[in-house]
Formats: C-alpha cells, sequence, structure tokens
C-alpha cells in the first residue's frame, strides 16, 4: 500500500490547505496518482534547483515505490497541468517549480476541491486565507488611520 505523504509533517504544513483526504468514491489509481503528484511537488520544492526524471524516481522510492514510467508520467501529467516548469537538457526532460503564484494558487485550489468530500469547506477555507494573505491597502480607511 502507498505511504501517505502528509505523514511527513513538512508535507503536511507545506500548504495551508494540505491534508484534505480524498472521497472514498476515487479509484485507488486515482488516488495513487494525486499521491505520487504531490510527492513529486514535494521533492521539487525541497530540491530548490532543476531535477531530472532519475533524481526523482531515487528520492521518492525511499517514500514508496515506483517506477521510471511512473514518475515520468506523473511530471509530464503536471508540466501539463503548469505545475511544474520542463526543460530539455540533451536526453534528459529537467523539471523545476512554478512558482507563478496565481497559478499555483488555482491548482492547488482545484486539487483540494477535485479530493475532498466537502467543497464548500475547501472554498470557505481557502477564500478566508487569501483574504488573510492580502495585505490592507494604504488608501482605504482601517482603525489605525481614521
Amino acid at each position: 500500500m502507498a505511504s501517505d505523504p502528509t505523514a511527513d509533517p513538512s508535507v503536511a504544513t507545506s500548504h495551508p490547505l494540505a491534508g484534505a483526504s480524498p472521497p472514498a468514491a476515487l479509484p485507488q489509481s486515482v488516488v495513487d496518482e494525486i499521491e505520487l503528484q504531490q510527492i513529486l511537488l514535494h521533492l521539487v520544492d525541497r530540491a530548490e534547483r532543476q531535477v531530472s526524471v532519475r533524481e526523482l524516481v531515487l528520492a521518492a522510492s525511499t517514500q514508496r515505490r515506483v517506477t521510471y514510467k511512473q514518475v515520468k508520467s506523473a511530471a509530464e501529467s503536471l508540466a501539463a497541468q503548469g505545475r511544474l516548469l520542463r526543460r530539455k537538457a540533451g536526453t534528459a526532460n529537467l523539471y523545476q517549480r512554478n512558482n507563478d503564484a496565481d497559478t499555483r494558487t488555482a491548482h492547488d485550489i482545484a486539487a483540494l476541491l477535485a479530493t475532498s468530500s466537502d467543497p464548500t469547506s475547501v472554498i470557505s477555507k481557502a477564500l478566508t486565507l487569501l483574504r488573510e494573505a492580502i495585505p490592507p491597502s494604504p488608501y482605504q480607511p482601517t482603525e489605525a488611520n481614521e
């Protein structure tokens, strides 16, 4: 059975909305693919540089048993979604995290909605976190500058 990527505290706290468990209605293969994608995103974040599929396979193998084909497929899927950037280096593809904040937030929320049994609570929590992340405008009156 695949290990839980949220068992590692650094994975569970990497995003305020992380830790949502997938609903039972999803087939195990879909859950496994989502888990692998989350593991790969975590590994690419930790590397803080471009990494090859081979490096991802070696790093992911410590958390669960994976093949080169599974990792390449998951990395290609993440690149197609815009969550990873891919660059060709000789015969290898190198991947790095797409650091565009808007794209990253949109994909994180979409992934949580897809795996949550209660989409209303996910949206509510996401909106609350977004409101808290926006700094107050100096042009709008607040209690301090009234």
